[in-house]
């Protein structure tokens, strides 16, 4: 779940800001009909340079570059062994998506990831082992483009002082 934000500063052209927030739980049979549990949180924080190409009438296709980075916390139950995970990660991405702008202030979208370059370190430490894992990828498989779709209600904020035609996208 997230909020995103656009913030025009000319015609066409805007910066975008979002965040996003997921949570999981996961349980697991251990031997002896024992059931452990991980509780995850996730938090990110992105920013974009958004582009806004006229297709027709009301309809625009966005382009946006972005990079992100995120923070996730685990809690396991129970924790005899009082183990602690967490990991961080910053993703550049290239974001595409088509937008139909209802109104000047309002719009609908559907957005998705072509491509996604990502590098995460996670860390783990209990009373037993600890353990440090560093990664790379980069993702161009339609997967990516499924996993990252998005459907968003968009709310357009104008420049203070600009008029409404100027900071939305126009049919140049």
């Amino acid at each position: 779940m997230g909020i995103n934000g656009t913030y025009f500063i000319k015609s066409n052209l805007g910066l975008g800001l979002g965040y996003t927030y997921g949570s999981s739980v996961s349980k697991y049979l251990l031997k002896d009909s024992v059931t452990s549990e991980t509780n995850s949180a996730n938090h990110s924080l992105e920013f974009s340079l958004n582009k806004f190409k006229h297709l027709h009438n009301k309809f625009y296709l966005s382009l946006m570059p972005s990079v992100s980075a995120g923070l996730g916390i685990n809690k396991i139950k129970p924790n005899p062994t009082n183990k602690k995970s967490s990991s961080y990660d910053v993703v550049l991405g290239f974001n595409t998506g088509i937008y139909y702008f209802i109104n000047k202030k309002w719009a609908l979208s559907m957005t998705t990831r072509l491509i996604n370059v990502r590098y995460s370190n996670s860390h783990s430490k209990s009373n037993i082992s600890e353990y440090n894992d560093k990664s790379f990828d980069l993702r161009l498989s339609p997967t990516t483009w499924i996993q990252y779709l998005s459907i968003g209600l968009n709310y357009v904020i104008s420049p203070k002082g600009s008029s409404k035609q100027e900071a939305t996208p126009t049919s140049n």
